[in-house]
């Protein structure tokens, strides 16, 4: 079990790798032998796809073991290894399983919480519906913004509710806001 540990964890990644630089190499140089076309093959079909397979392997372990708390990387779970104490008498109050799981949930709430206010989630929004919803929007030429009584533009802010807004400001998602809300 420790030696297929070792093979999966470091000589299949180092293989994987040096197979590809040599190939890379192998490719540039010219010749229509079997072999390069061997090459060509790996580089442009059986690697893309063993990669793939790789990444969504991945993700479901990774979705199995946050559900379950066994088996952190994908070689535990095709050897079957498990964290468990040295010595079996000792008496432990938390498993080493729960403490992966709490690990990788704060680990991705902190991440989350790092790169989404990175994100313009509005900017995605406006893109998504302009690209699947171009049908709902409205005529060019119609005014989408409210009128009010006398038939002028309703300028309201969002935040207070003020009708007319005071010193009104409009935001890139195209609301107005009074300056000072």
């Amino acid at each position: 079990q420790k030696l297929a540990m070792l093979a999966l964890t470091t000589v299949a990644p180092w293989l994987g790798t040096r197979l590809r630089g040599v190939a890379q190499r192998l490719e540039a140089r010219e010749g229509d032998s079997r072999v390069s076309w061997l090459i060509r093959w790996y580089l442009r079909s059986l690697w893309p796809w063993a990669s793939r397979v790789h990444a969504v392997c991945s993700v479901l372990n990774l979705l199995a073991f946050v559900r379950t708390g066994f088996f952190p990387t994908i070689a535990d779970r095709l050897l079957g290894v498990r964290l468990v104490h040295i010595d079996p008498t000792a008496r432990r109050q938390v498993s080493f399983q729960y403490m992966n799981r709490v690990m990788i949930w704060n680990g991705l709430s902190e991440f989350l919480t790092t790169v989404m206010p990175l994100i313009n989630l509005a900017q995605i929004r406006q893109s998504i519906s302009r690209r699947y919803f171009t049908a709902a929007r409205s005529a060019p030429d119609a005014t989408t913004e409210p009128l009010d009584a006398q038939g002028d533009i309703d300028v309201r802010c969002g935040f207070c509710g003020a009708s007319p807004a005071m010193v009104p400001v409009r935001s890139g998602c195209g609301h107005s806001f009074c300056y000072f809300c």
